[in-house]
């Protein structure tokens, strides 16, 4: 690991996502199911809100939304996200980059 971490540091990450997600399986190609798994969160909720009339835009891994949709997208993608994880919540931010957009991550 870089300079200041050590292996110590390492455990203790890994051993707390195990805590937090514990049917995660890590190191078995993982990258590639989280990406896989975020893209199919955010899939679902954009075609969600294609049915209410709502666009968003995928950006990175957030959606950028109308502000006057923001509550909505941060609903849904929380509600969402639990579903596709099998339950487990997830910590959800709101920016207000500019005037109109809303990003939700």
């Amino acid at each position: 690991m870089g300079e200041g971490n050590s292996l110590v540091d390492f455990n203790r990450i890994h051993m707390g996502a195990l805590k937090r997600y514990p049917n995660i399986v890590l190191f078995n190609g993982w990258g590639s199911k989280a990406q896989s798994l975020e893209g199919d969160i955010l899939k679902k909720v954009m075609i969600e809100g294609v049915g209410l009339g709502i666009a968003s835009l995928p950006i990175h891994d957030a959606l950028a939304v109308n502000h006057e949709h923001a509550d909505w997208e941060k609903e849904a993608m929380a509600r969402v996200w639990a579903g596709v994880v099998g339950g487990v919540g997830t910590k959800l931010k709101v920016d207000y980059p500019s005037a109109g957009r809303v990003d939700i991550i």
